[in-house]
């Protein structure tokens, strides 16, 4: 049950780190549209 609920946990965490990357970066590539990376 605990394996599960840390699995489950990682995947919620891991999911959010990627959402916000993306998010941060759509957000830079519009307040910064010189910004070309």
């Amino acid at each position: 049950m605990f394996d599960n609920l840390g699995t489950a946990l990682v995947q919620a965490l891991g999911f959010v780190a990627v959402f916000i990357f993306l998010y941060i970066k759509l957000y830079l590539q519009i307040a910064n549209p010189k910004i070309q990376n």
